[in-house]
């Protein structure tokens, strides 16, 4: 399967970042910090639904 022109792009970036081009860091990180985020709460709602009431309850105040 061939990558999409984003893929090639991601992968570039990182590359730079590798070698240390903060530029390239921050253009990774603006194009990936709304997929990340969203993964992290899909994350802890899955978490949340294997808990029960109560610790769901407790979760929430001590978070």
């Amino acid at each position: 399967m061939a990558k999409s022109p984003e893929q090639i792009y991601d992968e570039l970036l990182v590359l730079k970042c590798q070698g240390g081009d903060l530029l390239a860091f921050e253009e990774l990180v603006t194009r990936w910090e709304k997929r990340i985020w969203r993964h992290a709460y899909l994350l802890n709602i899955a978490q949340l639904s294997s808990l029960g009431p109560p610790q769901v309850a407790v979760h929430l105040i001590l978070v």
